[in-house]
């Protein structure tokens, strides 16, 4: 992981659109693992696929632990540890999470969620669409333990994600569950920015939100019947 608890990253990280396929982190008796370990400063424009990351507590895809800004960003993949467990951060303390989003799976035994696991911060215009098992305590699709952070248009999918409830402890405000066939529905997405910035595109009817800089060729489509439609 990148940054640790001596060293935390503070910089600022633009992917500039790419994507990184296939990282696995295999540490279940270590904390703070993900492909940022401790993030401090900023990460924005990037994809993480076919992740497989293992870890103690604060793991997350993208941050184990992070007090910076994660904008524009996505991650798909396995997730899993023992408490402080998301698809894409593990633990927001009072960072910011906007415009991102999180698919695959994330388990745990304690405070795991589909997209955040526990969240001090801020998490806004996001949704997850992965699986999250019903196992431990404090266990959301979207976010698993809210102390004191706050969000603000925010959808998990209820149908992927076997569960009606997106915050597992805590109440947050802002937080709207979907089923799968609203998830490709653009008037679904209160909040959302699909024109001014914009901050997400979506083929209404087709494919769930994804990200401005996205290629097409990475966007899971929701199939068709073989007609010009």
């Amino acid at each position: 992981p990148i940054g640790n608890f001596g060293s935390w990253f503070f910089g600022s990280f633009n992917g500039n659109g790419h994507v990184i396929s296939g990282l696995t982190i295999n540490r279940p008796s270590q904390s703070h693992i993900g492909f940022f370990g401790y993030l401090g400063d900023s990460v924005q424009r990037l994809g993480l696929e076919a992740l497989d990351i293992s870890g103690l507590d604060n793991v997350g895809g993208l941050a184990g632990y992070s007090t910076g800004l994660v904008s524009s960003c996505y991650a798909a993949g396995s997730v899993s540890g023992s408490q402080w467990v998301g698809g894409l951060v593990g633990y927001n303390g009072l960072g910011v999470v906007s415009s991102c989003y999180a698919t695959g799976s994330a388990s745990g035994s304690n405070n795991v969620g589909g997209l955040v696991g526990n969240n001090d911060g801020i998490v806004s215009s996001s949704y997850a669409a992965g699986t999250v098992p019903l196992v431990g305590t404090n266990v959301g699709a979207l976010v698993g333990y809210n102390t004191f952070g706050t969000t603000n248009h925010c959808y998990w999918d209820t149908e992927i994600s076997g569960t009606a409830t997106g915050v597992g402890s805590g109440e947050l405000a802002g937080v709207t569950g979907l089923a799968s066939a609203e998830m490709v529905v653009q008037s679904s997405f209160a909040g959302f920015d699909f024109t001014t910035t914009p901050d997400w595109r979506i083929f209404d009817g087709i494919t769930r939100p994804f990200l401005p800089w996205q290629d097409l060729s990475q966007i899971a489509y929701a199939g068709g019947d073989g007609s010009s439609g």
